[in-house]
């Protein structure tokens, strides 16, 4: 087995890692904080990583909103 990920303070795109967690499915996961003050479930470190997740979906809706008043 490798050596623990400490990942508190590392920051992933808007997120910012904040405690350790479980996931549901009994892996590591981590709460953050995403830049617009939201706190986040907990994200698997893989899907962390990976770059998949960077946001608490509030850019997602901030690039909907914008592409909706543009139509």
């Amino acid at each position: 087995m490798g050596k623990k990920l400490e990942l508190i303070d590392c920051i992933f795109g808007e997120l910012t890692v904040i405690k350790e967690a479980r996931s549901t499915r009994g892996y590591v996961a981590w709460i953050c904080r995403c830049s617009c003050g939201n706190v986040t479930a907990p994200i698997e470190t893989g899907v962390l990583r990976s770059g998949n997740t960077k946001s608490c979906g509030c850019r997602r809706s901030n690039a909907f909103q914008d592409r909706k008043s543009v139509v």
